[in-house]
């Protein structure tokens, strides 16, 4: 039947390829198998690639016990975890998983700190949920025995940001002209209404987060790419009141601030609102590190490798 519809569509208007974004989706895995028939290649450029260690160590029981193959031509995604996750997991063979990195990141390591005044200072929080695995309940499998597969966390991230909306409050309250935007995804406006009681926060629900680092200096985000996006951009990042040692989040949190005390993380949040914090050297150069295991954009030519990738 897919293949009916889309020789059909290949007739009205003819076509070269098809790209989608993630290898698993229902759906498409038919139009991946039936492209070859049709005459037509078949790229996914695979943006779910970043987990944290645990994740990376369960996923691979997904991958090999509840996933399909891959019958396009080309996998193309942000980084080596994630190919050697799918190789090892017999998703795709070596040939057809090629590292790219994230093009987008160009957007980020464009953006210059903006040379505000402390007064005029803006501070962004991206709201955060649980990160789940892809898993149903199907009494068929018999699953690892983790919390993670029952929908459980050590990090209740509702919680911690109503905490760091407290702090915030607390900080907005002592100076003037502060504000904050709290980022939220679509539909969970409500969840926070009723902590946004502040009249110098401003909420934004859904569409790209991306935007809003250009005009803000100081960052608040929970174990989220845009963490790494906005070091990249030259921000100063804050992940408050999360348990460090749990392997739930990425490792890069040395170079935010990090902390479960309001006490320091007010008085850090102020002396970067006073300018008295800066990123040095060291801290720049640890940072590419970090950007390139991740998201490997550091020459800023990923969105030259995907063009390449296509039309070889």
């Amino acid at each position: 039947y897919i293949y009916k519809v889309f020789n059909n569509l290949k007739r009205l208007k003819n076509f070269d390829g098809i790209i989608n974004f993630n290898v698993f989706y229902y759906g498409d895995v038919e139009l991946q198998k039936v492209s070859k028939s049709l005459g037509v290649k078949f790229f996914t450029i695979h943006k779910e690639a970043l987990k944290p260690p645990l994740y990376q160590k369960y996923f691979k029981w997904i991958y090999r016990n509840t996933s399909n193959k891959f019958y396009g031509n080309k996998i193309l995604t942000y980084n080596n975890f994630e190919k050697k996750l799918m190789i090892d997991s017999n998703i795709a063979p070596k040939n057809k998983i090629e590292v790219i990195g994230m093009p987008r990141l160009v957007k980020s390591f464009n953006i210059s700190k903006l040379k505000n005044k402390s007064l005029d200072k803006k501070i962004v929080l991206y709201s955060s949920l649980f990160r789940k695995l892809p898993y149903f309940d199907n009494p068929d499998y018999i699953k690892p025995k983790h919390k993670i597969f029952n929908h459980k966390s050590d990090l209740n991230f509702f919680e911690i940001q109503k905490k760091t909306l407290k702090l915030l409050s607390t900080f907005l309250n002592r100076n003037e002209n502060a504000r904050l935007t709290l980022k939220v995804r679509i539909g969970y406006e409500k969840l926070f209404r009723k902590e946004l009681l502040h009249p110098k926060i401003d909420i934004v629900e859904g569409g790209s987060g991306h935007y809003l680092l250009e005009n803000h200096d100081i960052v608040f985000a929970f174990n989220s790419t845009i963490i790494l996006e906005a070091l990249a951009a030259n921000k100063i990042v804050f992940c408050p009141f999360q348990n460090l040692r749990s392997k739930e989040l990425f490792n890069f949190l040395n170079l935010t601030i990090c902390s479960n005390s309001e006490k320091f993380l007010l008085k850090k949040l102020q002396d970067c609102y006073d300018d008295k914090i800066i990123i040095n050297k060291k801290n720049k150069k640890n940072i590419l590190k970090v950007l390139n295991l991740y998201l490997q954009n550091n020459d800023k030519k990923a969105g030259d490798r995907l063009i390449k990738a296509l039309n070889n």
